[in-house]
């Protein structure tokens, strides 16, 4: 070393001081008793000093008899420190409790940052500090660099620097730290680090803030003097795409010349050589931990680490399923969950012949035998590409569950046509903004009239706003003549709530509304002067609906049948029941989509078998389907286990989810015992309602796995795709918002942010959002461990006690479905700790419990087979608690297979039913 052996010397001043005082250390009576009211002495690296070069001040007062302050301390052996200021006050950042709590900051930075030396809030208010036996010391001179600090947003005056020889006037540069925890005041604060002083050799050094200005703060919360290099601002991890601009910087300070040297992996970087670092065109093998050494005369130091992350070409982490079977007239779907850097590009090939088809999902419907084949899917970027497994798919020669009868034959006449439509919507020949007349069908004569669709299907146009098709002949002279009972039955089939219904219209006006269109999975009436009525109807499922309309001359009583037990005969009690408070005449029946009644998600239903008759046998000469197996399974799965160490656990309930032994990133990071959610199976969990869940605060966190598709989020939805959902009218939900970001809301708007952190990569990435439910309660967004963003409540929140929680799709279907993995989900009671925080979003420490008495709920997806579920392929399902003469069954109206069932439900028996 060519510098002096009495230099290589670094020393810190951190001011320590009370929040309020009462002329008792620590304070115990008066304002804010019981809070942290002195400052915290550094126990870690912090602003690159280590801790044992910090020295910290006695605790200095915020209020009370002792000020204005003026003291003299003695540090580091030699040096004494004359200290002046109106007081001394805490910015409050770092804090980790919330309220009047003794507090907590994180070791490093923020201890030096929490408590200053302050201006006393007034115009022209300063402090100052005196350093005297620095010659000694530093024989080769040295240099300064001070920190300010205040809570929230602020700007800082500049700094007068001394010797008595050189006089300098330095600025700041800062940073805004958003704290984890906050107080019900401070949310978070501004850090400013002084530019570099000249090198001054007096032995006397005096630092005097600028006098207050308005709009301004002029603080001092402690100081680095030094003759060889210190790193005060380490430069900041990332993760960049291919071929993207990698910048990195390091602020530090030292007498000069200073050089530098950027390193990776502890390997020098060829002429990187500057306080910056730049590669223009970072590819994959750019990943690694980067860090600088700064040297001059008097030493070197190596800056903290800094990860970088260049993402490199895909991999598939959840493969194709090796064989599918499915019944012919069907829909089948294969998915690849890949990651890599986007865009990501799909290219599908049926028998090795490559289709015209891009997207991630390859979606197949209405099969046929001609679709039987085996698929492949090859997924590229910029980076390369990776070539899935093959999916065999077999296709059974079988119709849909429910079967029409053909009156001219006698025979059934199969399913080969109907009212359908997926959201793809064609406009027909005939459309004239009206609607479509269906020519020539039999009107009803005492008798029945029967739209079967054997011949074709009924394709709705979508535009206008009066997007329905009309059957006008089908129904003319219907109740016309104000008395008498007529039937309307139909087979339905739901597969996305928004969809619409039918209308039963008189000289064009109409008369009154049959559908789902605002009453989700529901079938009933609305319209006229009566009341609505509904009667769930199971979604994804085939069911029959009939309809009875008693006309009088003053009303019309109306009954619903869902699924019948008997085509014989008409059950006595219906589904739903109402009476019209007026008489009821039509003339025609019109099917109508979703946009007739406003903007949202295109409707997704079919609808089949249409026939109006005048009794009850005339238009339920129905049956199901017999060549299918018709048995009940029971299968191994469907229950997530809740895997906390203490408490009672709380397991989840699984539709439509798929577990996977372990998932690999595109940075081959692996996670094992992994959930899968998928949009176009509806994929989701749901966990009951417990007052367990209730806390005003808490801390919800996971793992997740995400690419962005090519055409965005995948399926119906807006804002958002659901990742944690309980909400009605108060409560929260997490979401992945379209940006790629973490979305989060409150109800009421209390408080609603999206984060900055792009997640949609490919890669692993950890979620950890802590909330506090008060008045100005804090939100705070984590994701990899590190504070991503934080907002203030503007108002109190709560949870809706007696909603279920939902993971990856949403009772509400506003939202999009999540369409991506999952692991380790938990919930607390209790706003855990930075640092906790960091070891769960830690690979080598995510295992870690972390405050398990907190632990509200925990599943870490290791197994799937834990519980089991119930699974047939159509029909009805009942259940009873006993078989024989005495038992008594139960229509499960809303089950749709597979259905879970926890291990510990009481023993249950179930059948189905649909063979006339």
């Amino acid at each position: 070393m060519l510098g002096s052996s009495l230099g290589q010397t670094t020393v810190g001043l951190n001011v320590v001081g009370y929040y309020y005082s009462s002329n008792t250390t620590p304070q115990t009576i008066g304002y804010g008793a019981g809070y942290q009211t002195t400052g915290f002495p550094v126990t870690a690296t912090a602003f690159g000093v280590a801790p044992q070069n910090w020295f910290n001040t006695a605790a200095l007062p915020g209020t009370g008899s002792a000020l204005p302050i003026s003291t003299n301390f003695i540090f580091d052996g030699s040096l004494t420190a004359q200290i002046s200021a109106p007081d001394a006050w805490e910015s409050g950042i770092g804090e980790q409790v919330s309220g009047w709590n003794p507090e907590t900051v994180p070791p490093g930075n923020d201890e030096v940052t929490w408590a200053y030396l302050d201006d006393g809030n007034a115009v022209g208010g300063a402090a100052s500090v005196s350093v005297s036996g620095l010659a000694a010391m530093f024989p080769n001179g040295y240099v300064v660099q001070t920190i300010a600090a205040e809570a929230n947003i602020a700007t800082f005056d500049g700094v007068d620097i001394t010797d008595g020889t050189l006089d300098t006037n330095v600025t700041y540069s800062t940073y805004y730290i958003a704290n984890p925890i906050n107080d019900g005041t401070d949310l978070g604060g501004t850090v400013g680090l002084s530019s570099p002083s000249l090198v001054y050799t007096g032995d006397t050094l005096n630092i005097n803030c600028d006098p207050k200005t308005a709009g301004n703060r002029s603080t001092l919360a402690g100081f680095i003097i030094t003759d060889m290099p210190v790193v005060s601002l380490s430069p900041i991890g990332t993760t960049n795409i291919p071929g993207s601009f990698l910048f990195l910087n390091a602020s530090a300070i030292g007498i000069p010349p200073l050089s530098y040297q950027w390193q990776v992996n502890g390997t020098n970087l060829a002429g990187a050589t500057a306080s910056s670092y730049i590669n223009a065109n970072a590819q994959g093998t750019n990943s690694g931990d980067y860090t600088v050494v700064v040297t001059n005369l008097y030493g070197s130091t190596t800056s903290q680490v800094a990860n970088v992350t260049i993402l490199t070409s895909p991999a598939i982490g959840v493969d194709l399923p090796a064989a599918v079977t499915n019944y012919s007239t069907m829909n089948a779907s294969f998915t690849v969950l890949a990651q890599g850097p986007p865009p990501l590009g799909y290219t599908w090939s049926k028998n090795g012949v490559v289709l015209s088809l891009t997207n991630a999902a390859l979606v197949l419907t209405n099969l046929q035998a001609s679709d039987a084949a085996s698929y492949q899917v090859v997924v590229s970027n910029p980076a390369g590409s990776v070539t899935s497994g093959v999916v065999a798919l077999t296709v059974l020669s079988s119709a849909p569950p429910y079967e029409g009868f053909d009156y001219a034959t006698g025979d059934l006449a199969g399913q080969s046509g109907g009212i359908g439509w997926n959201g793809v919507w064609t406009q027909e020949s005939s459309y004239n903004g009206d609607a479509n007349v269906i020519p020539a069908i039999t009107p009803w004569v005492g008798g029945v009239s029967e739209l079967d669709m054997t011949g074709g299907s009924l394709l709705l146009a979508a535009q206008g706003n009066a997007d329905y098709d009309d059957i006008r002949p089908l129904m003319t002279t219907l109740g016309g003549n104000g008395s008498g009972t007529v039937y309307l039955s139909f087979v339905s089939e739901i597969t996305n709530t928004t969809w619409g219904g039918i209308e039963l219209v008189q000289d064009g006006t109409t008369s009154l509304f049959l559908g789902s269109c605002w009453e989700g999975a529901n079938w009933g009436w609305g319209g006229r002067a009566a009341p609505v009525a509904t009667t769930s109807v199971s979604p994804f499922t085939y069911s029959l609906l009939v309809y009875r309309f008693d006309f009088t001359p003053t009303n019309t009583t109306i009954q619903l049948y869902v699924n019948p037990t008997s085509f014989s005969s008409e059950p006595a009690s219906p589904s739903a029941i109402g009476t019209l408070l007026s008489p009821l005449t039509f003339d025609e029946m019109r099917i109508v989509t979703h946009g007739y009644l406003g903007t949202g998600a295109g409707p997704d239903g079919v609808m089949d078998e249409i026939r109006v008759g005048g009794s009850w046998a005339a238009v339920t000469p129905h049956a199901l389907q017999t060549n299918e197996t018709f048995s009940v399974q029971t299968l191994l799965g469907g229950v997530i286990a809740d895997t906390k160490p203490v408490g009672t656990p709380h397991p989840g309930l699984s539709y439509n989810t798929t577990w996977s032994n372990s998932v690999t990133d595109g940075n081959s990071l692996a996670r094992t015992g992994v959930e899968q959610f998928s949009a176009a199976n509806r994929g989701q969990i749901t966990v009951a309602p417990d007052n367990d869940f209730d806390s005003t605060n808490g801390t919800i966190c996971f793992w997740m796995l995400y690419n962005i598709p090519g055409g965005g989020l995948p399926g119906s939805g807006a804002e958002a795709a659901i990742l944690f959902d309980r909400r009605t009218t108060n409560g929260t939900i997490i979401g992945l918002n379209v940006s790629g970001g973490i979305e989060f809301q409150a109800a009421g708007g209390v408080n609603h942010f999206v984060g900055n952190a792009y997640l949609v990569d490919g890669n692993w990435h950890q979620v950890t959002i802590s909330y506090d439910q008060s008045t100005n309660g804090l939100v705070a967004l984590y994701v990899d461990g590190n504070l991503d963003t934080s907002q203030a409540n503007t108002g109190v929140w709560s949870w809706p006690v007696t909603e279920e929680i939902e993971l990856g799709r949403s009772h509400d279907p506003y939202w999009y479905i999540y369409d991506g993995a999952m692991d380790d989900f938990r919930m607390y009671n209790t706003i855990l700790t930075p640092t906790e925080i960091s070891a769960i979003a830690t690979p080598s420490t995510s295992d870690s419990l972390e405050e398990p008495n907190a632990m509200e709920v925990r599943f870490d997806f290791d197994s799937g087979t834990y519980g089991f579920s119930i699974a047939w392929p159509f029909g009805t399902l009942q259940s009873s608690p006993t078989l024989g003469p005495n038992a008594v069954w139960t229509t499960l109206s809303n089950a749709v297979s597979p259905m879970p069932f926890l291990p510990t439900n009481p023993s249950t028996f179930f059948r189905l039913f649909g063979v006339p």
